[in-house]
Order: C-alpha cells, then sequence, then structure tokens
C-alpha cells in the first residue's frame, strides 16, 4: 500500500501541478486531526511520513507521572510503548502509538 500511496502522490503532483510536500503536509495533518479525535486526546501529537518509502509514524507526547489523572497527556511511571498499526522510533519524550 505505501508504494501505492506515493506512486498516487507523485501522479497528482504531475497531473494536477500540487506539490508533493503540500500533499503531504495535509494527509500528516489529517492523521494528526484523526488520532486526536479517535483517541479524544488534547497532547501534543505528531505525524510523519517519509516521501520515500511511505512509511507512517504517528508520535504523542505525554507526561510521565506516579499517578494518572488525564491518560490523554499522562503516562503512568510504569508505562510501557507499545506497537499498534502505525509505529515509529521511540524519542526522548514520546511514545509511538
Amino acid at each position: 500500500m505505501n508504494a501505492d500511496f506515493i506512486e498516487a502522490l507523485n501522479a497528482l503532483e504531475k497531473e494536477k501541478g500540487i506539490s508533493k510536500d503540500v500533499l503531504l503536509s495535509a494527509v500528516e495533518s489529517a492523521l494528526i486531526f484523526a488520532y486526536k479525535r479517535n483517541y479524544n486526546s488534547q497532547g501534543n501529537v505528531r505525524a510523519e511520513i517519509d516521501g520515500t518509502t511511505g512509511e507512517i509514524h504517528i508520535y504523542a507526547s505525554k507526561t510521565v507521572v506516579e499517578e494518572v489523572f488525564d491518560p490523554t497527556v499522562e503516562g503512568g511511571g510504569g508505562f510501557r510503548s507499545h506497537r499498534g498499526d502505525l509505529f515509529g522510533r521511540r524519542q526522548e519524550g514520546q511514545r509511538p502509538v
């Protein structure tokens, strides 16, 4: 699917004259919106799409606390990162979702 996705973006760029970077940015924004809506998240969420491979990474920043009062922006001191359908490299202060 990722190769088809990139191929479709390249075709749109050629046929409609819309920059591939603009298209990728729009898709990233849509993914962030969908994540926040689906998980009722108010936290800092970031999406990255590799323009060559089509690989997608979604990152949600959460504050690590002893006791979680708001799971949309906090994670417990013992929480572990997990793999979902969309996952990425773990970065300091971020957990791939």
